[in-house]
Protein backbone atom coordinates (compact mmCIF):
# COMPACT_ATOMS: atom_id res chain seq x y z
CA UNK A 1 0.00 0.00 0.00
CA UNK A 2 1.31 3.42 -0.93
CA UNK A 3 2.03 5.56 2.17
CA UNK A 4 0.11 8.79 2.59
CA UNK A 5 1.88 11.93 1.43
CA UNK A 6 3.09 14.50 4.00
CA UNK A 7 0.57 17.01 2.67
CA UNK A 8 -2.28 14.54 3.20
CA UNK A 9 -1.05 13.73 6.71
CA UNK A 10 -0.88 17.42 7.58
CA UNK A 11 -4.40 17.92 6.26
CA UNK A 12 -5.75 15.03 8.33
CA UNK A 13 -3.96 16.28 11.45
CA UNK A 14 -5.34 19.78 10.92
CA UNK A 15 -8.86 18.38 10.47
CA UNK A 16 -8.59 16.26 13.63
CA UNK A 17 -7.34 19.18 15.71
CA UNK A 18 -10.09 21.41 14.33
CA UNK A 19 -12.75 18.84 15.31
CA UNK A 20 -11.32 18.48 18.82
CA UNK A 21 -11.19 22.24 19.31
CA UNK A 22 -14.73 22.65 17.99
CA UNK A 23 -16.20 20.02 20.30
CA UNK A 24 -14.32 21.40 23.33
CA UNK A 25 -15.77 24.83 22.61
CA UNK A 26 -19.27 23.39 22.09
CA UNK A 27 -19.33 21.40 25.34
CA UNK A 28 -17.69 24.24 27.29
CA UNK A 29 -20.53 26.55 26.28
CA UNK A 30 -23.12 23.93 27.28
CA UNK A 31 -21.49 23.39 30.70
CA UNK A 32 -21.17 27.13 31.21
CA UNK A 33 -24.85 27.58 30.45
CA UNK A 34 -25.80 24.74 32.81
CA UNK A 35 -23.66 26.09 35.67
CA UNK A 36 -24.59 29.76 35.38
CA UNK A 37 -28.18 29.30 34.20
CA UNK A 38 -31.32 29.07 36.31
CA UNK A 39 -30.71 25.37 37.02
CA UNK A 40 -27.59 26.21 39.11
CA UNK A 41 -25.94 22.81 38.66
CA UNK A 42 -23.26 21.61 40.98
CA UNK A 43 -20.19 21.55 38.70
CA UNK A 44 -18.42 19.08 40.98
CA UNK A 45 -17.97 15.83 39.06
CA UNK A 46 -20.15 17.11 36.23
CA UNK A 47 -17.92 16.09 33.34
CA UNK A 48 -17.25 12.63 34.78
CA UNK A 49 -20.92 11.83 35.22
CA UNK A 50 -22.67 9.27 33.06
CA UNK A 51 -25.42 11.74 32.18
CA UNK A 52 -22.89 14.13 30.63
CA UNK A 53 -21.24 11.31 28.68
CA UNK A 54 -24.71 10.26 27.56
CA UNK A 55 -25.47 13.82 26.41
CA UNK A 56 -22.10 14.31 24.67
CA UNK A 57 -22.17 10.88 23.04
CA UNK A 58 -25.59 11.48 21.54
CA UNK A 59 -24.58 14.69 19.76
CA UNK A 60 -21.19 13.28 18.69
CA UNK A 61 -23.00 10.28 17.23
CA UNK A 62 -25.51 12.58 15.52
CA UNK A 63 -22.78 14.75 13.95
CA UNK A 64 -20.61 11.96 12.56
CA UNK A 65 -23.55 9.77 11.53
CA UNK A 66 -24.74 12.56 9.26
CA UNK A 67 -21.25 13.52 8.10
CA UNK A 68 -19.89 10.12 7.12
CA UNK A 69 -22.92 7.87 6.64
CA UNK A 70 -26.23 9.56 5.87
CA UNK A 71 -24.97 12.56 3.88
CA UNK A 72 -22.65 10.65 1.49
CA UNK A 73 -24.83 7.54 1.18
CA UNK A 74 -28.25 9.18 0.93
CA UNK A 75 -28.07 12.91 0.26
CA UNK A 76 -25.29 12.82 -2.35
CA UNK A 77 -27.03 9.93 -4.09
CA UNK A 78 -30.28 11.92 -4.30
CA UNK A 79 -32.16 9.59 -1.93
CA UNK A 80 -33.97 12.53 -0.33
CA UNK A 81 -36.94 10.61 1.07
CA UNK A 82 -34.68 8.14 2.89
CA UNK A 83 -32.52 11.02 4.13
CA UNK A 84 -35.58 12.92 5.43
CA UNK A 85 -36.88 9.72 7.05
CA UNK A 86 -33.62 9.26 8.96
CA UNK A 87 -33.79 12.84 10.17
CA UNK A 88 -37.34 12.30 11.38
CA UNK A 89 -36.44 9.07 13.22
CA UNK A 90 -33.49 10.70 14.96
CA UNK A 91 -35.64 13.68 15.90
CA UNK A 92 -38.26 11.39 17.48
CA UNK A 93 -35.53 9.62 19.45
CA UNK A 94 -34.27 13.01 20.65
CA UNK A 95 -37.74 14.05 21.80
CA UNK A 96 -38.15 10.80 23.71
CA UNK A 97 -34.78 10.68 25.50
CA UNK A 98 -34.45 14.44 26.23
CA UNK A 99 -30.62 14.48 26.48
CA UNK A 100 -30.24 18.06 27.69
CA UNK A 101 -32.97 17.74 30.29
CA UNK A 102 -31.34 14.60 31.63
CA UNK A 103 -28.06 16.47 31.73
CA UNK A 104 -29.64 19.29 33.79
CA UNK A 105 -30.76 16.81 36.44
CA UNK A 106 -27.10 16.18 37.35
CA UNK A 107 -26.12 17.53 40.73
CA UNK A 108 -29.38 19.34 41.46
CA UNK A 109 -29.90 19.95 45.18
CA UNK A 110 -33.62 20.26 46.05
CA UNK A 111 -34.30 23.65 47.66
CA UNK A 112 -35.90 24.01 51.04
CA UNK A 113 -39.62 23.48 50.84
CA UNK A 114 -39.33 21.60 47.59
CA UNK A 115 -42.27 19.58 46.54
CA UNK A 116 -40.01 16.73 45.46
CA UNK A 117 -39.87 13.52 47.38
CA UNK A 118 -42.67 11.42 48.80
CA UNK A 119 -45.89 13.15 49.79
CA UNK A 120 -46.17 14.30 53.40
CA UNK A 121 -49.77 13.29 53.79
CA UNK A 122 -52.84 11.96 52.08
CA UNK A 123 -53.72 15.29 50.55
CA UNK A 124 -50.28 16.68 49.82
CA UNK A 125 -49.02 17.56 46.31
CA UNK A 126 -46.53 15.02 45.01
CA UNK A 127 -45.39 15.87 41.46
CA UNK A 128 -43.81 13.11 39.42
CA UNK A 129 -40.97 13.56 36.89
CA UNK A 130 -43.37 14.01 33.98
CA UNK A 131 -46.56 15.31 35.55
CA UNK A 132 -47.43 18.97 35.99
CA UNK A 133 -50.00 18.43 38.69
CA UNK A 134 -51.63 15.80 40.93
CA UNK A 135 -54.74 15.93 43.01
CA UNK A 136 -54.76 16.18 46.79
CA UNK A 137 -57.50 13.62 46.91
CA UNK A 138 -59.76 11.70 44.59
CA UNK A 139 -61.60 14.04 42.31
CA UNK A 140 -60.21 17.18 44.04
CA UNK A 141 -57.96 19.47 41.96
CA UNK A 142 -55.22 21.54 43.54
CA UNK A 143 -56.70 24.57 45.15
CA UNK A 144 -56.11 27.74 43.18
CA UNK A 145 -55.12 25.99 39.93
CA UNK A 146 -56.92 27.05 36.83
CA UNK A 147 -58.40 24.34 34.64
CA UNK A 148 -56.13 25.12 31.69
CA UNK A 149 -53.04 24.68 33.88
CA UNK A 150 -54.34 21.33 35.04
CA UNK A 151 -54.78 20.18 31.45
CA UNK A 152 -51.17 21.01 30.56
CA UNK A 153 -49.97 18.02 32.54
CA UNK A 154 -51.76 15.78 30.12
CA UNK A 155 -49.27 16.65 27.30
CA UNK A 156 -45.55 15.68 27.11
CA UNK A 157 -42.96 18.32 27.80
CA UNK A 158 -40.43 19.07 25.06
CA UNK A 159 -36.70 19.48 25.64
CA UNK A 160 -36.45 22.73 23.68
CA UNK A 161 -32.70 23.12 24.15
CA UNK A 162 -32.04 19.61 22.82
CA UNK A 163 -34.18 20.38 19.77
CA UNK A 164 -32.21 23.57 19.12
CA UNK A 165 -28.91 21.73 19.55
CA UNK A 166 -30.16 18.99 17.23
CA UNK A 167 -30.85 21.54 14.49
CA UNK A 168 -27.52 23.29 15.05
CA UNK A 169 -25.38 20.12 15.04
CA UNK A 170 -27.16 18.62 12.04
CA UNK A 171 -26.99 21.85 10.05
CA UNK A 172 -23.32 22.39 10.86
CA UNK A 173 -22.34 18.84 9.86
CA UNK A 174 -24.28 19.23 6.61
CA UNK A 175 -22.65 22.58 5.81
CA UNK A 176 -19.19 21.13 6.46
CA UNK A 177 -19.86 18.24 4.11
CA UNK A 178 -21.21 20.56 1.42
CA UNK A 179 -18.05 22.69 1.68
CA UNK A 180 -15.92 19.55 1.59
CA UNK A 181 -17.66 18.34 -1.55
CA UNK A 182 -17.29 21.77 -3.13
CA UNK A 183 -13.54 21.82 -2.41
CA UNK A 184 -13.18 18.33 -3.87
CA UNK A 185 -15.06 19.41 -6.98
CA UNK A 186 -12.83 22.47 -7.36
CA UNK A 187 -9.71 20.35 -6.81
CA UNK A 188 -10.82 17.84 -9.43
CA UNK A 189 -11.58 20.65 -11.88
CA UNK A 190 -8.13 22.19 -11.36
CA UNK A 191 -6.46 18.79 -11.72
CA UNK A 192 -8.43 18.05 -14.87
CA UNK A 193 -7.41 21.41 -16.33
CA UNK A 194 -3.77 20.76 -15.45
CA UNK A 195 -3.92 17.30 -17.01
CA UNK A 196 -5.53 18.74 -20.12
CA UNK A 197 -2.85 21.43 -20.38
CA UNK A 198 -0.10 18.86 -19.88
CA UNK A 199 -1.57 16.59 -22.52
CA UNK A 200 -1.93 19.45 -24.98
CA UNK A 201 1.61 20.62 -24.32
CA UNK A 202 2.96 17.10 -24.87
CA UNK A 203 1.05 16.95 -28.15
CA UNK A 204 2.50 20.28 -29.24
CA UNK A 205 6.03 19.13 -28.49
CA UNK A 206 5.49 15.91 -30.41
CA UNK A 207 4.23 18.01 -33.29
CA UNK A 208 7.12 20.49 -33.23
CA UNK A 209 10.09 18.15 -33.00
CA UNK A 210 9.37 15.91 -36.03
CA UNK A 211 8.43 18.99 -38.05
CA UNK A 212 11.75 20.64 -37.25
CA UNK A 213 13.83 17.52 -37.85
CA UNK A 214 12.05 16.75 -41.11
CA UNK A 215 13.04 20.11 -42.62
CA UNK A 216 16.61 19.81 -41.37
CA UNK A 217 17.04 16.33 -42.84
CA UNK A 218 15.80 17.66 -46.17
CA UNK A 219 18.58 20.25 -46.10
CA UNK A 220 21.26 17.64 -45.41
CA UNK A 221 19.82 15.38 -48.05
CA UNK A 222 20.27 18.11 -50.64
CA UNK A 223 23.94 18.51 -49.59
CA UNK A 224 24.57 14.79 -49.86
CA UNK A 225 22.95 14.59 -53.30
CA UNK A 226 25.18 17.37 -54.60
CA UNK A 227 28.22 15.81 -52.85
CA UNK A 228 28.89 19.05 -51.03
CA UNK A 229 32.11 19.02 -48.96
CA UNK A 230 30.24 20.57 -46.06
CA UNK A 231 27.97 17.52 -45.67
CA UNK A 232 29.99 15.97 -42.80
CA UNK A 233 29.94 19.28 -40.97
CA UNK A 234 26.19 19.44 -41.52
CA UNK A 235 25.77 15.99 -40.01
CA UNK A 236 27.74 17.11 -36.94
CA UNK A 237 25.60 20.23 -36.61
CA UNK A 238 22.46 18.14 -36.86
CA UNK A 239 23.68 15.66 -34.23
CA UNK A 240 24.21 18.53 -31.78
CA UNK A 241 20.73 19.86 -32.50
CA UNK A 242 19.17 16.40 -32.15
CA UNK A 243 20.94 15.88 -28.83
CA UNK A 244 19.40 19.12 -27.56
CA UNK A 245 15.98 18.22 -28.91
CA UNK A 246 15.89 14.70 -27.50
CA UNK A 247 17.47 15.53 -24.13
CA UNK A 248 15.82 18.85 -23.30
CA UNK A 249 12.52 19.03 -25.19
CA UNK A 250 10.69 17.01 -22.56
CA UNK A 251 11.25 19.75 -19.98
CA UNK A 252 9.07 22.82 -19.56
CA UNK A 253 12.03 25.19 -19.34
CA UNK A 254 15.73 25.07 -20.19
CA UNK A 255 18.56 27.59 -19.72
CA UNK A 256 18.46 30.28 -22.37
CA UNK A 257 22.10 29.57 -23.27
CA UNK A 258 21.15 26.11 -24.51
CA UNK A 259 18.38 27.47 -26.72
CA UNK A 260 20.74 30.11 -28.15
CA UNK A 261 23.40 27.47 -28.82
CA UNK A 262 20.84 25.39 -30.69
CA UNK A 263 19.85 28.47 -32.71
CA UNK A 264 23.51 29.10 -33.58
CA UNK A 265 23.99 25.50 -34.73
CA UNK A 266 20.82 25.67 -36.78
CA UNK A 267 21.88 28.91 -38.47
CA UNK A 268 25.31 27.46 -39.26
CA UNK A 269 23.60 24.41 -40.72
CA UNK A 270 21.34 26.56 -42.88
CA UNK A 271 24.24 28.70 -44.11
CA UNK A 272 25.71 25.64 -45.78
CA UNK A 273 22.93 25.67 -48.35
CA UNK A 274 22.41 29.42 -48.73
CA UNK A 275 23.81 31.35 -51.67
CA UNK A 276 25.29 34.82 -51.72
CA UNK A 277 21.87 36.43 -52.16
CA UNK A 278 20.90 35.66 -48.56
CA UNK A 279 22.48 37.46 -45.62
CA UNK A 280 21.89 36.25 -42.03
CA UNK A 281 22.41 38.70 -39.16
CA UNK A 282 22.37 36.92 -35.81
CA UNK A 283 23.04 38.65 -32.50
CA UNK A 284 22.79 37.37 -28.90
CA UNK A 285 23.45 40.01 -26.25
CA UNK A 286 23.09 40.46 -22.53
CA UNK A 287 23.90 38.24 -19.57
CA UNK A 288 21.92 35.05 -20.08
CA UNK A 289 22.75 33.43 -16.73
CA UNK A 290 19.62 32.49 -14.80
CA UNK A 291 17.22 33.00 -17.69
CA UNK A 292 14.94 30.13 -18.70
CA UNK A 293 12.95 29.56 -21.85
CA UNK A 294 10.71 26.76 -23.19
CA UNK A 295 12.83 24.47 -25.39
CA UNK A 296 12.49 24.81 -29.16
CA UNK A 297 10.21 27.85 -28.72
CA UNK A 298 12.49 30.41 -30.37
CA UNK A 299 13.64 27.79 -32.86
CA UNK A 300 10.07 27.57 -34.14
CA UNK A 301 10.13 31.17 -35.40
CA UNK A 302 13.64 30.79 -36.86
CA UNK A 303 12.66 27.63 -38.70
CA UNK A 304 9.73 29.58 -40.14
CA UNK A 305 12.18 32.20 -41.45
CA UNK A 306 14.33 29.72 -43.33
CA UNK A 307 11.28 27.95 -44.67
CA UNK A 308 9.55 31.01 -46.14
CA UNK A 309 12.09 33.86 -46.03
CA UNK A 310 14.79 32.86 -48.49
CA UNK A 311 14.98 32.86 -52.27
CA UNK A 312 17.43 31.43 -54.74
CA UNK A 313 17.24 34.44 -57.06
CA UNK A 314 16.30 37.50 -54.93
CA UNK A 315 18.45 39.26 -52.38
CA UNK A 316 17.21 39.10 -48.82
CA UNK A 317 18.38 39.79 -45.30
CA UNK A 318 17.37 37.72 -42.28
CA UNK A 319 17.62 39.41 -38.89
CA UNK A 320 17.62 37.43 -35.62
CA UNK A 321 18.23 39.00 -32.20
CA UNK A 322 18.05 37.62 -28.67
CA UNK A 323 18.50 40.09 -25.79
CA UNK A 324 18.20 39.90 -22.03
CA UNK A 325 17.71 42.60 -19.42
CA UNK A 326 15.33 43.78 -16.69
CA UNK A 327 14.27 40.16 -16.06
CA UNK A 328 13.00 39.90 -19.61
CA UNK A 329 13.93 37.94 -22.72
CA UNK A 330 13.45 39.94 -25.91
CA UNK A 331 13.39 38.07 -29.19
CA UNK A 332 13.14 39.65 -32.64
CA UNK A 333 13.32 38.19 -36.10
CA UNK A 334 12.33 39.40 -39.54
CA UNK A 335 12.56 38.30 -43.15
CA UNK A 336 11.36 39.33 -46.57
CA UNK A 337 8.05 37.80 -47.57
CA UNK A 338 8.22 35.62 -50.69
CA UNK A 339 5.01 34.24 -52.11
CA UNK A 340 5.21 30.54 -52.90
CA UNK A 341 2.83 27.77 -53.79
CA UNK A 342 3.81 25.98 -50.61
CA UNK A 343 2.84 28.95 -48.45
CA UNK A 344 -0.40 29.55 -50.30
CA UNK A 345 -1.41 25.90 -50.21
CA UNK A 346 -0.42 24.98 -46.70
CA UNK A 347 -0.55 26.91 -43.46
CA UNK A 348 2.37 25.91 -41.23
CA UNK A 349 1.73 24.65 -37.72
CA UNK A 350 4.92 26.13 -36.23
CA UNK A 351 3.68 29.55 -35.16
CA UNK A 352 0.30 28.21 -34.09
CA UNK A 353 2.02 25.74 -31.81
CA UNK A 354 4.31 28.42 -30.44
CA UNK A 355 1.30 30.57 -29.58
CA UNK A 356 -0.36 27.64 -27.83
CA UNK A 357 2.79 26.89 -25.82
CA UNK A 358 3.11 30.51 -24.76
CA UNK A 359 -0.49 30.52 -23.56
CA UNK A 360 0.17 27.35 -21.57
CA UNK A 361 3.50 28.33 -20.02
CA UNK A 362 3.27 32.14 -19.85
CA UNK A 363 -0.36 33.05 -19.11
CA UNK A 364 -0.26 36.82 -18.79
CA UNK A 365 3.55 36.81 -18.79
CA UNK A 366 4.38 37.28 -22.44
CA UNK A 367 3.82 39.64 -25.36
CA UNK A 368 3.86 38.30 -28.91
CA UNK A 369 3.35 40.47 -31.96
CA UNK A 370 3.86 39.09 -35.44
CA UNK A 371 2.76 39.93 -38.94
CA UNK A 372 3.74 41.51 -42.25
CA UNK A 373 4.97 45.10 -42.28
CA UNK A 374 6.67 46.81 -45.22
CA UNK A 375 6.91 43.49 -47.07
CA UNK A 376 8.72 41.86 -44.17
CA UNK A 377 7.40 39.26 -41.77
CA UNK A 378 8.30 40.46 -38.27
CA UNK A 379 8.13 38.65 -34.92
CA UNK A 380 8.57 40.51 -31.61
CA UNK A 381 8.40 38.38 -28.48
CA UNK A 382 8.92 39.50 -24.87
CA UNK A 383 9.03 36.92 -22.09
CA UNK A 384 8.97 37.76 -18.42
CA UNK A 385 11.72 35.72 -16.82
CA UNK A 386 10.53 32.96 -14.45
Amino acid sequence: MKPASPTLLHSRLYTTLAHIAGWLLFFSLIIGFAVTGPSQLDVSGLVDSMAFLYFAGFFLFLFYLNSYVLFPLLYLRKKMLAYAGCILVLFVVLVMIKPFESFLNIGKTPPTGSLSGPPRGPGSLAPGPDSMWQQRGPGRPVEGMRPQVQRQGMFPRFDIVSIILFIMVWSFSTVLQVLHQWRNTERRAVQAEADRAKTELSFLRAQINPHFLFNTLNNIYSLVITQDAHAPQAVMQLSQIMRYVTDEATRDFVPLEQEVECIRNYINLQRLRLNENTEVLFEASGNMDGYLVPPILLMTFIENIFKYGISSHARTTIVIRVETGDNRIIFHCSNVVFESTERRGREGVGIKNAVSRLQQLYPGGHTLVYGVKDERFIVNLVLTSN
